[in-house]
């Protein structure tokens, strides 16, 4: 483990530990400080141009953030917010992406701040390690089945200066122990969706989830025929209604066409979504984190090159 993150981390879980403290005191004015106070520390003029942008959005009084936060701080348990919110940034997006931008400009090879696997596949745990060393911390694991769910939990307890996405379809996640995730707090669990449509199976899923305070969303993949159901106001607000996050990944034969809708709606949904839920869009979201990088910056080749994962590898 590097020491430079391993400091870094540990200040930046200090003051995540206090943020959510006082957001629970005054949430929305709390928030506005804290983006002033990240802003004002922001060396790099991508991140200050991100949290200039974020202070334009707080001004408004009916902010879908205000709401958003307050859904996170009643729903899930602090130490889960801190502890991925940790590492996915610290490690992830600030220490991981500064080592990836030097060691793509020193070798001139494309390189990686992002991982994905299949939690079956052989050689995962040292991949993980191996990550780590290189200074590389964020993980989106796939599941195909309650066993391989449960080591990606495992997984998960065992590198707790990394951060890990799980996505799995419902059935999956219904089939383990309640308390199965209880340990991870440095995990984000995944809903997977083929579709747009909730059933009895997402909403138990979802259920189980809530009670036991875990940081989790919903994985949705989409279409050219589901891009207007994706957008439309009363499915994200029977979303928000379970969980405060949802992702959507396009499917392999989608057009670029509805692609770019997607994007730019998922964007402007970001602002002007009165509902209560963070939107994600995989595809369009990796490509401007890693452009912000570097333009040789990739996701990370797979552990195991045949096996399945629900979207793209960017």
């Amino acid at each position: 483990m590097q020491d430079e993150y391993t400091r870094s981390r540990g200040f930046a879980l200090t003051l995540a530990r206090r943020a959510v403290d006082d957001l629970r005191r005054d949430r929305f004015r709390q928030l506005r400080n804290y983006v002033d106070l990240c802003q004002a520390l922001a060396k790099k003029s991508r991140y200050n141009e991100f949290f200039s942008q974020a202070q334009e959005v707080l001004q408004r009084a009916d902010s879908l953030y205000d709401s958003l936060i307050q859904t996170l701080l009643e729903q899930v348990d602090g130490e889960r917010l801190c502890g991925f919110g940790v590492n996915f940034g610290a490690g992830g997006i600030v220490y991981g992406a500064a080592r990836l931008k030097e060691e793509i400009e020193r070798t001139g090879c494309p390189g990686a701040w992002l991982n994905t696997a299949n939690c079956a596949s052989a050689g995962l745990e040292e991949a993980v390690s191996r990550a780590e060393e290189a200074g590389k911390y964020v993980w989106i694991l796939y599941a195909e089945d309650a066993v391989a769910a449960a080591r990606g939990a495992a997984l998960a307890k065992a590198h707790p200066f990394s951060a890990f996405a799980l996505v799995a379809v419902p059935r999956v996640f219904n089939a383990m122990p309640a308390d199965a995730f209880d340990d991870c707090c440095n995990l984000n669990l995944g809903v997977l969706l083929p579709g747009m449509h909730l059933d009895e199976e997402v909403c138990i899923a979802a259920q189980r989830m809530r009670e036991r305070r875990l940081l989790f969303g919903f994985a949705v993949l989409v279409d050219d025929a589901s891009v207007a159901r994706a957008v439309d106001p009363q499915w994200l607000e029977e979303l928000s209604r379970w969980a405060p996050m949802c992702m959507y990944a396009r499917k392999p034969d989608m057009s670029e066409a509805a692609a770019r809708d997607l994007r730019k709606a998922v964007i402007a949904l970001r602002t002007e979504s009165a509902a209560p839920l963070l939107l994600l869009e995989w595809d369009g979201d990796l490509q401007a984190v890693n452009r912000g990088i570097s333009d040789h910056a990739v996701v990370g080749a797979p552990v195991d090159a045949q096996s399945s994962f629900p979207f793209s590898r960017g």
